[in-house]
């Protein structure tokens, strides 16, 4: 169930990152530092990167809220 979940949080903040038209901080800080080799997919690696980061923070403040009330 839990990896479920992540996957849901990974989803939806990697399809945010993709259709945003700005790009979100910490994938296109990723692809930039990377270098030229990610210059033609930069948007999908940013999705991927902000989907990983992003899903994994919400992730863990999901698990410990529901952690706190089922106590």
């Amino acid at each position: 169930m839990k990896l479920q979940i992540m996957l849901c949080f990974f989803a939806l903040f990697a399809a945010i990152s993709f259709f945003n038209p700005t790009p979100m901080f910490l994938g296109k800080f990723v692809c930039t530092t990377i270098g030229r080799g990610l210059e033609n997919n930069s948007q999908i690696f940013s999705a991927l990167f902000n989907g990983v980061f992003y899903g994994a923070i919400m992730g863990g403040i999901f698990f410990g809220i529901s952690r706190k009330f089922s106590k």
